[in-house]
């Protein structure tokens, strides 16, 4: 009888911990906060558009210049998903390559790997990464493969971006 007490306490205190992290998502809208630079907001608005009729996904997305986002981020506010731009100091094809300032918030350990995914008329290159701070991992994921998605890179392509 005691064992059984124990177990189901076990079994109770799993489930417990596995819905206060975000694991189980029963019922849970799928949302993702988005930081991004303005010059991605014909982008990022038809992404959301998209995605929230494939899949589901709101996107709430925070607009502004890089330089203010990347204070932000690295002051501690938090966000799933940045998408930065800025002249690279790399040339293109480097593995170097990609917004400066995600770069600086790599190196002061702020956001994780990013992925570049287009570059402006003037040279500008746009990175995504997900912040360190985020525990939305799955559903920013989500919004990276769309944006690398053939649907996605049409948009870009739309926009007046090219692919990196």
């Amino acid at each position: 009888m005691r064992t059984a007490r124990i177990g189901l306490l076990f079994a109770l205190l799993a489930a417990w911990m596995l819905a206060a992290t975000g694991c189980v998502s029963i019922h849970r809208e799928k949302q993702v906060t988005v930081f991004a630079d303005t010059s991605l907001k014909p982008v990022l608005d038809a992404t959301a558009a998209e995605l929230q009729k494939e899949d589901g996904l709101t996107l709430h997305i925070r607009y502004d210049g890089t330089a203010a986002l990347q204070a932000a981020v690295d002051a501690g506010a938090r966000t799933d998903l940045l998408a930065l731009g800025g002249v690279s100091a790399s040339p293109r094809g480097s593995y170097t390559f990609g917004s400066n300032a995600v770069r600086a918030l790599m190196s002061a350990h702020k956001v994780d790997n990013y992925v570049n995914i287009a570059v402006g008329a003037d040279g500008s290159a746009y990175s995504v990464t997900k912040p360190l701070s985020s525990k939305n991992y799955a559903a920013a994921q989500m919004v990276v493969d769309f944006l690398l998605s053939k649907k996605g890179v049409h948009l870009l392509e739309q926009s007046g971006f090219v692919m990196e």
